[in-house]
């Protein structure tokens, strides 16, 4: 027998050992510190992979990253015969465990129709009612023009009772003409954050909406009654503005007469004489973000009232110049941060852009997060808001 060998064995055991204690006492403070800092990708997106290795570290951190792992769950394809979700999934509400976690979810990500990959109405329901703190509601549609009557009617109980007051619903691929937008506001007139991810031809309800809305997140334009009916009672209230399409004239005039007083963050993918009238519009504005630069024929004329720019030079709209945003640093007095797409780092204007930051000490971050990847639905104190777990706290 190797001695020595042995000696040495013995040795980095006990260091494996004496490093487990030290992980096992940690403070819970700083487990969760530890586990936040993983928990977003620099794409945005939830990186499952290493809560789950955390998860493994020790017993001790096990609860806290389940815990962390259950506030967005994604529900996907299932085969016919597997309806019964809710049954089947670790969030069963007839297990304490189960019970345990489903109070955990804050965001849920589900297809819903009559089509193979989607959830029948009736198992919706049941998901949501295991769910009793849900916050955000990401809802795909799957061959379904409406829900039936019993169905809304069914939801709305729920949430009277002790169903979730979701505060925040992402809609996304219905037949233009289905009514299941206006369905699903009628049951939660509690929603202040609304993402439209498709084109709306269906006329709105006759009865005024009973929600006010904090953020609205259009990718593509509404027909005008149909956008007035949905802001209708939001005169006092609305504060985020995303618009990812052409905006019109009518569009841009409307909501810089009624809603610009109140506009703090105002994003868009389109630059055209719309858009600019809405910006001129938006004198109280803390956040711009551009999903494009403008064409280099627009002159951009900012509010100074602007804390955060932001902006992306994707490849598929790629501008030579960063002029716009380098005319407009000097001029923004309450400027705080710059953000941009990590791919302007070796933009030719990249290093003049470092420099004007530099001479006003105002950080300029880099992420990869693409534009498809939301920001969280809270209203924050300030800009920007991003995905963070710290924003867990205005989920509940």
């Amino acid at each position: 027998m190797d001695i020595s060998n042995t000696s040495a064995c013995v040795a980095e055991q006990e260091h494996i050992d004496a490093q487990n204690a030290a992980v096992a006492h940690l403070p819970p403070e700083l487990v969760f510190d530890i586990l936040s800092y993983v928990y977003y990708g620099n794409d945005g997106i939830v990186d499952k992979l290493s809560l789950k290795a955390c998860a493994l570290v020790q017993s001790a951190w096990a609860e806290m990253a389940q815990q962390l792992l259950y506030r967005e769950i994604t529900v996907t394809a299932y085969p016919s015969g597997y309806d019964d979700v809710v049954l089947r999934a670790p969030i069963a509400p007839y297990k304490e465990r189960g019970k345990h976690l489903g109070e955990m979810v804050r965001s849920l990500d589900i297809p819903v129709g009559k089509g193979t990959p989607a959830l029948s109405p009736e198992s919706v329901v049941a998901l949501l009612r295991s769910l009793p703190r849900l916050y955000n509601l990401s809802i795909t549609i799957v061959e379904m023009h409406e829900f039936e009557p019993s169905t809304v009617h069914e939801l709305k109980q729920l949430v009277q009772t002790a169903g979730p007051q979701i505060r925040s619903l992402r809609f996304r691929r219905s037949g233009i003409l289905s009514p299941i937008l206006y369905q699903l506001l009628s049951v939660w007139p509690s929603i202040r954050f609304l993402f439209v991810a498709q084109e709306l031809a269906a006329a709105p309800p006759v009865d005024p909406p009973g929600f006010s809305l904090q953020e609205l997140s259009l990718n593509r334009n509404l027909p005008f009654d149909a956008l007035m009916w949905l802001l209708s009672n939001s005169a006092d209230s609305l504060q985020l503005l995303d618009l990812r399409d052409v905006p019109g004239s009518e569009l841009g005039k409307y909501l810089a007469m009624n809603h610009g007083h109140r506009v703090r963050s105002l994003r868009w993918v389109h630059y055209n004489r719309a858009t600019a009238e809405l910006v001129r519009g938006c004198s109280r504005l803390e956040e711009v973000v551009m999903y494009t630069l403008p064409p280099s024929i627009w002159d951009l004329t900012l509010p100074r009232s602007v804390e955060h720019l932001s902006f992306r030079n994707p490849p598929w709209a790629k501008s030579p110049t960063l002029t716009h945003v380098l005319n407009a640093i000097p001029k923004l007095p309450k400027l705080r941060m710059v953000t941009a797409d990590a791919g302007v780092r070796d933009h030719p204007d990249g290093p003049i852009l470092q420099r004007l930051c530099d001479e006003r000490s105002i950080p300029l971050a880099f992420d990869g997060k693409p534009p498809w990847i939301l920001d969280d639905p809270v209203m924050p104190d300030k800009f920007p808001r991003g995905r963070s777990v710290s924003n867990f706290r205005l989920m509940n």
